[in-house]
Formats: C-alpha cells, sequence, structure tokens
C-alpha cells in the first residue's frame, strides 16, 4: 500500500477555510439555544444545500475506477445487455457477498436508461447520485442523534461540520461500492434502536430495524457488527435483572434476521441464475482465508495478491480452511508475542491512521476519466479532491486534524461509565460497537476505508465525549467541587 504522507504545511495559510469556521461558531456561539423550530429548518437547508454541491462537485470530477468496483460494474452492464457468456462467474463464485451489490448496481443501471440525466451513457452518476443522497441522510440524522445526546445546538453544528470535512465532501461517495452505499445502515439502525428504547413506535422502529439488519449484512458485512452489539448489549441487560420475556423477544428478533438473510440468499441464488450465471460453491473464499491475510506481516495484513493465489489454488473448500489456518498458526507462531504486537501496532494505524481512509489507494483507481465539464471549475476541484491533484495534501491534511480530533474527543466518554441512565445504555451499544470493529479488523484483512461506514457513529461518540467534558468543567467552574458521578 502506498504511505501516505500529510504535509501540515500545505494548509498553513489557507486562511479562507478557517475564516468560515471561525464565523461559523461565533455565529452559533452567539445565537445561544435557538428555538428548535428555526434549528431544524436550518439542518433541513443545509442538507440539501451539501446535496446540491455533492451533485455539482461529483459530476465535474468522477471518473471509473478499477479493482473490484470494475468487476461489479462490467458485469451489471453484462447482464443489462444480455451477454451471460461474459459474465465473471468466478469472481462471484469466490466472492458471493457481493451478489447483493451487483444486484443493487444492475437495476441502477437500468433505472439509469430509463430516467438518467447526467452522463447517461456509462450510468456512474445514477449511482454517485443516490450515494450523495445517503451520505445526506446520514448527517441529517446524526445531527438530530448529536442533539438528542447533548441537548446542545453548538455541538450538534460541530458534528455536522466533521461529517462535512470527513465525508460529506466528495472522497469515497465518487465510488460506487459497498462503503459509501452502506455509510447510512450503522447510523440508521442505532437511530432505529434508540426509538425503541424511547418507547416511540416501538413495533415499526423494529421491524425497521430488523429489515435494515438484513439488507445491510449483504451489503457489507461489518455493518452487522452494530446489529451483534445491540442484540449482545440487550440480552445481558436483561439476564441480568432476569427480565425472561425481554430476553426471549430479543432472541427471537435474532432469529428473524438469521431467517430474513437466508431468505435473502435464496433470491439472490434465483436472480443469479435467472441472470446467467453458473456459480460454484466450492471455490468461495470464506472467513479463514481473511484471517491469513490478517496475519500477513509483511503486507501489514493489508489485501496481498501472494494469499489470494494460496487460497484460490485450493479447490477443496476443506482443504483450503485447513490450509489457511495452518498458515495463520505458523505465522504467529514465528511472530512471537513481541512481534505480533508489533504487528497488531501496525495494524492499528493502517487502519486508524489516514483520515482520509486511505482514498486512492485501490488498484488502478483513476482507470477512467470523465471529460470535463468546464475550463475553470472542474480542474480546480480535481486539483483538490483527487488524490493525485496538486492540491489534494491540503484536503488531506484538513481531514487528518479532524479525525485525530474525533478519536481523541472520543476518549470523554469515559465519564459515562460510573453513570446509571438509558444515554448510558445506549453509548455503551456504539462502544461496542467500535470495540467489535477494531478487533473485526486486527483480526482479519485490514483497509483504513473498512472503518467509513463507521463515521458518523465515531463522530456521534466524539461530541458525547466533548459534552462531557463541557459539563464536567461547567461544574467545576460553578461549584469548584468534584464533578458529579
Amino acid at each position: 500500500m502506498e504511505k501516505r504522507i500529510f504535509d501540515c504545511g500545505a494548509v498553513i495559510g489557507n486562511r479562507s477555510g478557517a475564516d468560515i469556521f471561525l464565523l461559523f461558531f461565533l455565529r452559533n456561539r452567539f445565537q445561544g439555544e435557538a428555538h428548535a423550530s428555526r434549528q431544524k429548518k436550518a439542518i433541513r437547508w443545509a442538507s440539501v444545500i451539501l446535496f446540491l454541491l455533492q451533485i455539482y462537485i461529483c459530476y465535474n470530477i468522477y471518473f471509473e475506477t478499477d479493482w473490484d468496483v470494475q468487476v461489479i460494474v462490467s458485469n451489471a452492464r453484462s447482464i443489462l445487455a444480455g451477454y451471460p457468456e461474459e459474465l465473471n462467474n468466478g469472481y462471484f463464485s469466490r466472492y458471493p457477498t457481493n451478489m447483493f451489490l451487483l444486484w443493487f448496481v444492475t437495476n441502477c443501471l437500468k433505472w439509469n436508461q430509463i430516467i438518467g440525466v447526467l452522463d447517461t451513457e456509462s450510468g456512474y452518476m445514477f449511482m454517485i447520485t443516490i450515494q450523495c443522497l445517503m451520505a445526506t441522510g446520514a448527517g441529517y440524522i446524526l445531527f438530530h442523534l448529536i442533539y438528542d445526546f447533548t441537548r446542545r445546538y453548538l455541538l450538534a453544528w460541530s458534528g455536522w461540520v466533521m461529517f462535512l470535512i470527513l465525508v460529506g465532501l466528495p472522497s469515497w461517495i465518487l465510488i460506487p461500492y459497498t462503503d459509501s452505499l452502506g455509510l447510512i445502515f450503522p447510523v440508521l439502525l442505532f437511530g432505529c434502536y434508540k426509538k425503541t428504547k424511547q418507547g416511540e413506535h416501538r413495533i415499526l422502529y423494529t421491524i425497521l430495524f430488523l429489515l435494515l439488519s438484513v439488507i445491510g449484512f449483504r451489503i457489507k458485512p461489518q455493518i452487522f457488527i452494530i446489529c451483534i452489539a445491540i442484540f449482545l448489549v440487550e440480552f445481558l441487560h436483561n439476564l441480568f435483572r432476569l427480565r425472561g420475556k425481554q430476553m426471549a423477544l430479543c432472541l427471537l428478533a435474532a432469529v428473524g434476521v438469521i431467517i430474513g438473510v437466508k431468505v435473502e440468499d435464496i433470491c439472490l441464488a434465483n436472480w443469479a441464475e435467472h441472470s446467467g450465471f453458473v456459480l460454484n460453491a466450492e471455490e468461495e473464499i470464506g472467513w479463514t482465508h481473511f484471517l491469513m491475510m490478517g496475519s500477513n506481516r509483511e503486507s501489514n495484513g493489508v489485501y496481498n495478491d501472494s494469499d489470494v493465489e494460496f487460497s484460490i489454488a485450493i479447490k477443496d473448500p476443506k482443504e483450503r480452511k485447513a490450509e489457511n489456518l495452518r498458515v495463520v498458526k505458523e505465522r504467529i507462531s514465528s511472530y512471537g508475542l513481541g512481534e505480533t504486537g508489533k504487528h497488531i501496532a501496525k495494524k492499528m494505524l493502517v487502519n486508524y491512521g489516514d483520515g482520509t481512509f486511505a482514498f486512492g489507494n485501490e488498484g488502478v483507481f483513476y482507470m477512467k476519466e470523465s471529460e470535463l465539464k468546464n475550463s475553470y471549475m472542474a480542474p480546480k476541484l480535481r486539483s483538490f479532491f483527487w488524490s493525485k491533484g496538486e492540491n489534494y495534501p491540503k484536503n488531506a491534511v484538513i481531514k487528518q486534524f479532524v479525525w485525530i480530533a474525533v478519536l481523541l474527543f472520543s476518549l470523554g466518554n469515559l465519564c459515562l461509565i460510573r453513570k446509571k441512565s438509558q444515554e448510558k445504555e445506549l453509548m455503551v451499544v456504539l462502544m461496542v460497537s467500535i470495540i467489535g470493529l477494531t478487533l473485526f479488523e486486527i483480526l482479519f484483512e485490514a483497509r483504513a476505508r473498512y472503518l467509513y461506514t463507521y463515521v458518523p457513529l465515531f463522530i456521534l461518540i466524539a461530541l458525547k465525549g466533548m459534552d462531557e467534558w463541557i459539563n464536567r468543567l461547567e461544574w467545576r467552574k460553578e461549584y469548584g467541587a468534584k464533578s458529579p458521578k
């Protein structure tokens, strides 16, 4: 993987961004606690403006990329064109989890032919527009969640600006893949769970939660981590309080999700067969392969061609699984305790050390650039938003500062440990989700962009942590004593 260097000097003297932030925060500071309806109207308008801005920027800078994305898009085009002989049976036999994404992209390209407006020939802008809509929706939900937790509109707007920098302005939303497509799911799942805890339309939000869980699992397995966290926290919470009925309902919901996933698998298999695929289930590369890649010290646990070729060469699935586990054991044994610790530390840096989430570090990233839409703005925007652009270091270092701030402010949630409240239970779910995601990345293949889908939840945790620090400082200032427990 290409090493990313953040040039802090690239943004020194870049006053325009600083002035905007200064004006933004001062304006909100002097407004104080504005009326709720005005704030809700403001975030709605801000979301609409963001969505339109995203479309304009993406239209000027989008491009077609290689790696898995190209496989998905090319196969979708073959399905629509009626050329089953061009389908990549080997890829989807090895990675069947991407079949749902193929179904989604195929339908996007189909609707693009019917109602598409922008660059309908490639269909990329139609898919990017949907991802922009999902990103905008995720930011809108995040704003309200932050306010519900902190009761401070200043913090809600601060979190939205962080979201704008890390996610809202085009980066991974330019790529029609699971990272951006799944962006809204973790924050939406948590929002549904929060509503059920508050007793608001509990049946409706429970059904919505279960449906989103099933869809989210097929889009990106990491999305299901927050579902596991919710089921685990709820089950243990009711177990310790001997609430048999609630425990049974929790288990019933989990069974419902499992059944939903199985039904979804059957539907996708039927659709794949109808589309012309001839898949071989024995070629599927399972979890042991990704565990093996994650244990590769030479590549710091990221994607490795040698490991992929090793797994593909073994045709028998049982033998492949056994060989993968054998390699993992041999590698860990040869590392020893100290080197294993260093390997984990390097993987943590790979995952958490890049505020751009390794944008541009996949395959032939800029495989086919779209034509310039104009002579001035398009080159300027590409220079700033493309990872190979002249001004991209300014963009990257801003994202890096914000990402570091998000991680640091998250530590403020340690103040919640001694509190007993529903708010604490909700934050425990969030923190268990992040712990689960981190363990997932430590064990399996490392990728900074695998955290991208959870960025809204990282920001929510950070702003709640910031709120806790503010509360404690206000308490000390007013009473001159220890902070409340």
